[in-house]
């Protein structure tokens, strides 16, 4: 199984105690839910994701590339000038998806959950600073907390000013909890979804447009869909719906790159145990969990774990370490 990348691999039976035990067991999650998904190969190819997602996890969803950023302004999908609804993912380096459309010359307002809001409201207009040498204008770059209650009035509001909206449709985050939610499919598992910018989408007439923007072997890659304009509100679903169908196309390199995925596994497991044959045929594919008290190792065929002793835990890190280095 060959690339273009050196893949860089490391842990031990110490992991726990430096801190890298949660974000190696996040990675073995991510696997054993893109294994259940039909997304994994073989045993080898399985090792290499978690090692790639490993990488993935040290990279800046901020990035500062000037090239990357010129790939992405050249390759993002020609629109109209009317102002649309930007349908986004937590995929790939989404940090630089406000400064393209700024480019690209079109007002910017970004809906923030409230507790990232005024860490990446400060990034942005530090790149803003950088990229226009001036602060930015309210009719050009305009923040929006996803917990203020009237938060889509504040977007219907810069909708009707010219503004084109950036929304992230993976989060959960909006103003009242108890509605706005319905439910669609990914890859046979129901997940729940606010349904909030369909509502401004019918609000306002602005169209939806989905759109994720990963990286592939370092190079820029968009995938997007056709706008969609709910005109009642039996569309809202179906408007989400059309949004995570995109998902359906990324490779598995691109799979790794959505930083919510995770947190799927424990849905993705229980889907799998009500299936008939819930045990894997053939052997079973076995990697190391790190915890600070046992040694664990989980089956990803089954999603079973076992306690073994340390000599074994050790062997099968060993082995893993030496499959990394042969890919």
């Amino acid at each position: 199984m060959k690339n273009n990348h050196k893949l860089s691999f490391s842990f031990s039976e110490e992991a726990h105690t430096r801190g890298d035990g949660p974000t190696w067991n996040s990675s073995v999650r991510f696997v054993t839910l893109l294994y259940h998904w039909g997304i994994v190969q073989d045993y080898p190819h399985l090792i290499e994701l978690i090692a790639r997602h490993q990488n993935w996890y040290k990279q800046s969803r901020f990035k500062d590339d000037a090239r990357l950023l010129e790939q992405l302004v050249r390759q993002w999908p020609p629109v109209d000038k009317k102002p649309r609804i930007w349908a986004c993912f937590h995929i790939g380096p989404y940090g630089l998806i406000p400064r393209t459309l700024l480019l690209r010359d079109r007002g910017v307002a970004i809906l923030l959950k409230d507790e990232v809001f005024e860490e990446q409201q400060d990034m942005y207009l530090l790149y803003f600073q950088k990229t226009f040498g001036r602060q930015p204008a309210d009719s050009e770059l305009r923040f929006i907390r996803s917990g203020d209650p009237d938060c889509l009035t504040q977007l219907k509001r810069s909708v009707a000013d010219g503004l084109d909206v950036i929304c992230f449709v993976d989060g959960k985050e909006g103003g009242t909890a108890s509605r706005g939610w319905t439910m669609v499919n990914l890859h046979d598992m129901p997940i729940p979804v606010r349904y909030g910018i369909a509502v401004l989408s019918r609000w306002t007439g602005a169209t939806v447009r989905p759109i994720v923007f990963s990286l592939v072997q370092g190079m820029p890659k968009i995938h997007s869909r056709w706008d969609f304009l709910p005109v009642t509100t039996n569309q809202y679903r179906s408007l989400m719906q059309y949004c995570y169908d995109l998902l359906h196309d990324l490779t598995a390199e691109e799979w790794l790159q959505w930083e919510f995925a995770p947190s799927f596994f424990d849905s993705v497991m229980a889907s799998s145990k009500k299936k008939e044959n819930v045990m894997a045929k053939g052997q079973a594919w076995w990697v190391p969990i790190m915890t600070p008290k046992e040694h664990l190792l989980i089956d990803v065929k089954s999603g079973q774990t076992v306690v073994v002793s340390e000599a074994e835990h050790q062997y099968l890190c060993s082995k893993i370490k030496r499959i990394v280095v042969k890919i």
